[in-house]
C-alpha cells in the first residue's frame, strides 16, 4: 500500500512591518507568505507547484499576491502598502 496526498503548503518568509489593513483596519503587523501546491509520498514531499506569495495581515489573514522581485524589498525594509 503507497499512500499519496495532494494539498497546499504555506510557509512564512518573513515580517514586512506595520500597515493598516483594508478588511479589519486595525495596524498591525503583515507578514509575506508564500503558498504552493504540493504532493507527498508517505508523508515525504516529492513535488511543490504553483508558488505564489502574498503580504498578509495577522490578525485576519487578509492578504494580496505581490511579485516575487518584492519579496525582499517587503521583508528588508517593510515599506509598500
Amino acid at each position: 500500500m503507497i499512500i499519496v496526498g495532494v494539498g497546499n503548503n504555506m510557509v512564512k518568509l518573513g515580517d514586512a512591518g506595520y500597515y493598516k489593513c483594508p478588511r479589519c483596519h486595525n495596524e498591525c503587523p503583515f507578514c509575506v507568505m508564500e503558498i504552493s501546491k504540493k504532493f507527498d509520498v508517505f508523508w515525504i514531499p516529492v513535488a511543490k507547484w504553483d508558488k505564489r506569495y502574498y503580504l498578509t495581515c495577522t490578525i485576519c489573514s487578509y492578504g494580496y499576491e505581490i511579485q516575487k522581485e518584492e519579496i525582499n524589498q517587503y521583508i528588508k525594509t517593510g515599506a509598500g502598502v
